[in-house]
Formats: C-alpha cells, sequence, structure tokens
C-alpha cells in the first residue's frame, strides 16, 4: 500500500521520529516473542507485529520528507542507538519503493564496518522484505564490495535463496568465522547436497555455531559423516544443545538410547530433556515425567514442557499445574546458556507431577507402538509437522522447521524468523507434502 504525502512541519518531525523509535522497539520485542515458549506465530502475528507494522504505516505516511530526512540518515549513522532502530528504518525505508532505495541502502552497507550495529541492522532490515529484487540487487552488490563485507550480502542472500555463484567455495574455505557462517547459511538454502562435502570438514570445528551449522547443512545433503558424527558426539562426551536436538528430531529408538542416558549426567540432563522432547517417542515422555518435581526449576521446566510437546497434554491446564511458587532453584552453571538465557525457560510453568502422572494413566493407550512418533499428541505424519511448524509453541518452532530442511534434503524451507505473512505463505507451501517423518537419519 503506497501512502500520499503529507506537508513537512515540526508536528510531523517528532510524530515520525516517535514511530521510528518504536519501531524499533517493537522489532527487538517481535524476535523475542519468536523464542518464547508462552507465544505462537498467530499470537505474534496479532502482537509485536502488528504493533510494528502500524508505526511502519505511521513512517511511510510521511512520504519523501521522512524517507530522505529521517530514515536514510538513520541507515547511514554508522554509530546507532542500536540495530533493531537501524533495521526498523531499513524495513520502512524499502518496503513500499522502487529498486533504486534498494541499491542506496545496499551501497550504504558495502561501507559499513561489518562488526558495527549499522551492517547487522541494514541486514536485519533487508532480510525482512518482501520482495522478489531483493536476492538479486544483493548479489549485484556483492561482487563490487570489499572482502569483509561479503558475509553480510551472503546472509541476505541466504534469506532470498539466490546463490552467489563461486564465491561460495571460496567463502567455505575461509578462515573467518563469521563467512563461514554465512556460506552455510546460503549453501544449505540453494544446494545443500552439493555443498555436504564443504559441510562435513566444517563439523569439526572448535566453534560452537559453525559446528551446529555444518551439522544441519551436512544432515540434508544425507551426509552418514555428519549423522556419525551427531551420534559419536552424544555417545562419547556429550553434543551440543543443537547435537541432542538432532539426535532427538531424526535418531531411531536405539539412537535415542544416549539421551536417555544423559538423564543420569547432571551436567547434560537439561539438553537431554530437551532432545527428547523432539523424538516423540512415549518412553521418552515416561522418562521426562519421573522429573516433572525435581528440585531444580530448570529441569522440572524442561521435563515438563518434552512431556507436554510429546503427548499434547496442554501446559497451562489448570488441572495440572504446581501451585506450589516457583523458587527458581537453579544451578545454572549445569545448564547451557541457550536453554536459560535465550529462550525463556524461566516462563515455562511448572507442573503437578501427581495430576499428570493421572492424566497419562488415563490416557497411555493412545500412545502405543515403540517405534511410532508422536507431535503434540499426534501421529507424527508429514502434516502434522507441517501444523507444528504454524501452531507449536515459538520457542519449539524452529527444530520443527530444522527437521523439515533436513528430511527434505534442503527442498523445503521455513525461515521461522521473516515476516508472519511470508512464513505463511511458506508453509502454505507445502501442502501436499511427501517426506518420511519417522525414519532415522
Amino acid at each position: 500500500m503506497r501512502h500520499t504525502a503529507v506537508y513537512d512541519s515540526d508536528i510531523l518531525h517528532w510524530a515520525t521520529e516517535t514511530h521510528l523509535d518504536e519501531a524499533g522497539y517493537l522489532l527487538g520485542a517481535r524476535a523475542t516473542d519468536l523464542t518464547l515458549p508462552g507465544k505462537t506465530l498467530k499470537s505474534v502475528q496479532h502482537g509485536t507485529e502488528e504493533r510494528f507494522a502500524a508505526n511502519i504505516d505511521g513512517l511511510q505516511l510521511g512520504g519523501t520528507f521522512v524517507a530522505t530526512d529521517l530514515l536514510l540518515p538513520a541507515i547511514k549513522n554508522d554509530d546507532p542507538v542500536d540495530s533493531d532502530t537501524t533495521a526498523a528504518a531499513t524495513y520502512a525505508y524499502c518496503c513500499h519503493a522502487p529498486k533504486e532505495r534498494l541499491e542506496i541502502v545496499l551501497r550504504c552497507l558495502s561501507h559499513a564496518d561489518p562488526d558495527n550495529e549499522q551492517a547487522q541492522g541494514i541486514v536485519a532490515g533487508l532480510q525482512l522484505l518482501d520482495r522478489s529484487d531483493v536476492g538479486d540487487l544483493t548479489r549485484e552488490a556483492l561482487y563490487s564490495s570489499g572482502g569483509d563485507t561479503h558475509a553480510s550480502f551472503l546472509a541476505i542472500m541466504k534469506t532470498f535463496a539466490v546463490h552467489p555463484g563461486p564465491i561460495v567455495e571460496a567463502s567455505l574455505q575461509s578462515a573467518d568465522v563469521d563467512l563461514q557462517l554465512a556460506a552455510l547459511g546460503v549453501a544449505g538454502r540453494i544446494n545443500a547436497p552439493h555443498y555436504a562435502g564443504y559441510a562435513e570438514r566444517l563439523i569439526e570445528s572448535s566453534e560452537p555455531k559453525v559446528h551446529d551449522l555444518a551439522l544441519e547443512v551436512a544432515l540434508a545433503g544425507r551426509s552418514r559423516v555428519a549423522w556419525n558424527a551427531c551420534l559419536r558426539g552424544t555417545q562419547e562426551h556429550g553434543p551440543s544443545v543443537q547435537g541432542m536436538e538432532l539426535c532427538g528430531l531424526l535418531g531411531s529408538t536405539t539412537d535415542h538410547q544416549s539421551l536417555l542416558y544423559y538423564l543420569g549426567d547432571t551436567q547434560q540432563r537439561a539438553a537431554a530433556l530437551w532432545g527428547l522432547g523432539f523424538t516423540g517417542r512415549a518412553e521418552a515422555a515416561e522418562a521426562c515425567l519421573a522429573w516433572i518435581d525435581a528440585e531444580d526449576s530448570i529441569v522440572a521446566k524442561l521435563a515438563a514442557e518434552a512431556f507436554c510437546a510429546i503427548t499434547g497434554l496442554a501446559p497451562d491446564d489448570d488441572n495440572t499445574q504446581d501451585t506450589k511458587p516457583d523458587d527458581n532453584d537453579v544451578d545454572n552453571e549445569l545448564h547451557p546458556d541457550t536453554l536459560i538465557d535465550d529462550a525463556g525457560v524461566d516462563l515455562l510453568p511448572l507442573l503437578d507431577r501427581h495430576a499428570v502422572e493421572s492424566w497419562w494413566y488415563s490416557n497411555r493407550n493412545r500412545f502405543s507402538g515403540r517405534q511410532q512418533r508422536f507431535l503434540y499428541g499426534a501421529k507424527a505424519t508429514p502434516s502434522s509437522l507441517v501444523a507444528s511448524i504454524r501452531d507449536a509453541p515459538a520457542r519449539r518452532r524452529h527444530a520443527h522447521a530444522r527437521e523439515l530442511f533436513i528430511r527434505s534434503d534442503g527442498q523445503h524451507y521455513v525461515d521461522t524468523m521473516r515476516m508472519t505473512s511470508t512464513q505463511y505463505s511458506q508453509i502454505d507451501a507445502l501442502s501436499g507434502l511427501q517426506i518420511n517423518i519417522t525414519r532415522s537419519r
């Protein structure tokens, strides 16, 4: 929707600055909401994202005056207040604009310090756009930019699944971690099987983010090396949270025994519970049930979350919630930071073990079959996986989208951080999906 420009005035300047500040704040809040257990794609759409869009509309009403005097200076500012404000300015400047504005922003990116919040904000803003020309224009800008900015351009091209050309191979062999991550991301989107060999070599990286993404891309390329590395890490020294998750999502009942084993290890228990929640097995649900009343509240909450993810028990059911106050009795040294700080674990409810056991006793027969997987109480099928990507708690949707990506050999992808309208379009495109949802990778 295009808006007619309104007259220049002090009131307009004040109003649009307020809109930009609020849009930046809401963009950050929206990103957080997309990782929380109490949020869903639908609630984000009608919550922070709707309010963000309203402020973008307010900026659009200012027409060329606001674009030139407020948004572009905010984009060019190499010392921004935060990356979210730069991202909001970038999005507002480009979302209903001719391609010339995109080209201006890409030139700004080519001169920005990639480690600066300016560059990070420009990339984030461009990644939110729903425009068919972003990827191709970014590829053109890539080859006229300096090498230190290549990671930023590749990150944008990953979002739009545009092939950057031979620079992918060179970047995958670079010693620069940011460039490795960006190259892995775009390689997975454009042709995971083709780049699986490069990803295999990066599995041995000492950088956790590189290791985890390399596993994901190589697995989408049907790499046995990657799957063996995932299992070896689980069996020998305990993997990352991502390794536990992949074992749960893609493993067999035999593979899942290592997750059950790690419940006995205080250092690995939290990550093991996270992985068990994705196995979909009744055996795993019963194992999690035993930890629902753990003294460590993080363990108790993760056990309850995993049990509900398998069985479909509503975690906000008043009949099963624990009425005792959460005393936050947590030993943070026992848990990976990603499970505590970044994903809203503290917002998970505590459940009453006796009430859950009673529910399980009444419903256990619905979960027969040792080889059968379940997703939120429904038998695991391609359609139930798609439903989970659409409707599951926001914090768990990313893992379900990862399973889709890997099991489809990289052919299907839902970007769980893009605008909700884009995500719904990607999900709608999965109608009639045909993949094997139960076979071990």
